[in-house]
């Protein structure tokens, strides 16, 4: 982990009407502070360390080099910005959990990273760190890769093994159903609808969603080519080329 860590200092009142100390401080807000940090963190940290002192209570979260040089980057943005709209989405919900704390205890909580240029971000009852503006759109893309995984009781998905890592996509059984024999360890072109970030291009890996699905073959079916191509001759035999796209189009 290098000794490289985010940390978070709240300080306010206690429980009882008095400063954060030992005494006072309430496990439900450790709680609170933990599951924002699995949100900020990716789930990708690994010590922590909790140092209680009268009128605050400091955390660290060690994690590696790279996950604290982008919190260094996203921290320092957020302090230029004065928004979170550029944020992923994990990060995002991260900071929005740690607004929604301080306003609820009326607390104020400073962010930072270990790193030499990290500025301190200062979440209080004050502050607005939420969304700007819907920045989630709805997209369909294509995905290619092989399925590794099917199935699931309630909750029916598929796992697909791509170029980019294993991507989750959630189904339906009726859709599982359909798919001719067993799609496991086989090469599938699968359209996906999902919710890319206007801002930076990131797509939500908890948004895919099956739309239709497709074997890619690995063999050359002359016969099925030649199919095709003889249907496609007698579709367009004898008419022009504008009367072909106005058919197309509808018209």
């Amino acid at each position: 982990m290098e000794n490289q860590f985010l940390q978070l200092k709240v300080e306010g009142i206690g429980k009882n009407g008095l400063v954060l100390s030992k005494q006072n401080y309430d496990i439900a807000d450790l709680k609170n502070i933990i599951e924002s940090m699995d949100l900020i963190l990716s789930e990708e940290s690994g010590s922590t360390l909790v140092i209680i002192e009268n009128g605050c209570i400091l955390n660290k979260f060690f994690a590696s080099l790279v996950v604290i040089s982008n919190l260094t980057v996203g921290i320092n943005q957020i302090k230029v910005k004065k928004n979170i709209d550029f944020l992923a989405k994990p990060v995002s919900q991260g900071i929005q959990k740690l607004q929604d704390f301080a306003r609820q205890r009326k607390y104020t909580i400073s962010l930072k990273t270990s790193q030499k240029g990290s500025k301190i971000l200062k979440i209080t009852p004050d502050t607005n760190y939420y969304p700007s503006t819907p920045n989630w759109v709805d997209i369909d893309l294509y995905l290619y890769g092989r399925i590794t995984d099917a199935g699931g009781k309630e909750k029916a998905n598929i796992h697909l093994d791509t170029d980019k890592g294993l991507i989750k996509i959630k189904t339906t059984i009726k859709d599982l159903k359909n798919i001719q024999g067993n799609p496991l360890y086989k090469n599938f072109r699968i359209l996906v609808s999902a919710k890319q970030n206007i801002f930076n291009g990131e797509i939500d890996p908890n948004s895919y969603s099956l739309k239709d699905i497709f074997e890619m073959r690995e063999y050359y079916d002359e016969e099925e080519l030649d199919r095709l191509i003889e249907n496609s001759r007698k579709w367009t035999e004898g008419r022009t080329t504008e009367e072909i796209l106005k058919e197309m189009r509808g018209v």
